[in-house]
């Protein structure tokens, strides 16, 4: 009986490990499958500061499989989208339908043209590319799972501004619990690191904790939220040694940096690729 019984259960666990490899398998992306998503046309205009924003529609990406999906929108002064640059943006999706509606600001069209090379007051052609990809639990893209969109244009005229750092390099945020660094609200936040290289994931710069610098706490995001997708950087584990020369962070962590306090001007150089500042 017992020798049964042992026989049982050998057979119900290998029927267990065949279902379960059936479907890792019927849940393996295809590449070859998946409908791309279709951009829409993005208006021109003569660009005003206080101008309404401009919307576009786009339908999303079918990736076949019951997938969570994360969308960023690209510029480029090149219909090859050439040192293409992400644009600054409002993505949303009606689940049930697939329409989605991009969001943009002229403030930030603005800057993307002077970004792209662009001067005031002369038109200028900016063309668009839409980027979706799976996400992870982290709400990360999964760059191997990438699609990418047709490719449209649209000519702007950007009007006079004074030019600041922000305006010129891709950026990460630099949010805080002091006032000089935004009391955790990304509006009042000034003060970021540049990628002043261009390298598309070093950025630098010098940031002033202001003199009540003794309870610094900080993290960095990679938009002016707090989305895993765009980057929410706190430390990976716990900050056992205060002023480290390197320390490794971790994106959509909890725990904020605690461990620089001694001073209140920083230099920081932080790689958002493997995430070490």
């Amino acid at each position: 009986m017992k020798k049964i019984f042992y026989s049982f259960l050998m057979i119900a666990a290998a029927l267990t490990a065949v279902s379960c490899d059936q479907s890792h398998i019927d849940a393996v992306f295809n590449p070859a499958a998946v409908t791309a998503q279709t951009l829409g046309n993005i208006p021109g205009a003569v660009l005003a500061a206080d101008g309404e924003a401009l919307t576009a529609s786009f339908n999303a990406a079918d990736f076949k499989l019951d997938v969570a999906s994360t969308y960023s929108l690209y510029a480029s002064a090149s219909s090859s989208m050439a040192d293409k640059k992400k644009m600054s943006s409002n993505i949303s999706i009606n689940k049930e339908t697939g329409a989605g509606t991009i969001t943009l600001l002229q403030k930030d069209i603005n800057s993307m043209v002077f970004n792209l090379g662009g001067e005031a007051d002369v038109p200028f052609t900016i063309y668009f590319q839409l980027s979706a990809a799976m996400a992870n639990d982290k709400n990360a893209a999964i760059a191997s799972t990438e699609q990418l969109s047709n490719i449209v244009s649209a000519e702007y005229t950007a009007y006079s501004t004074l030019i600041r750092d922000v305006d010129l390099f891709d950026h990460v945020w630099a949010i805080g619990n002091s006032a000089k660094m935004g009391n955790w609200s990304h509006d009042k936040v000034y003060q970021f690191l540049y990628d002043y290289e261009k390298t598309g994931n070093t950025f630098s710069g010098l940031l002033d904790f202001g003199e009540d610098h003794a309870d610094n706490q900080f993290k960095f995001t990679g938009a002016a939220g707090w989305d895993d997708a765009t980057g929410n950087w706190g430390v990976a584990a716990d900050q056992d040694a205060a002023e480290p020369a390197t320390l490794q962070l971790e994106n959509g962590s909890s725990t904020n940096i605690t461990v620089y306090k001694e001073k209140r001007f920083y230099a920081f150089s932080l790689n958002t690729g493997s995430l070490l500042l």
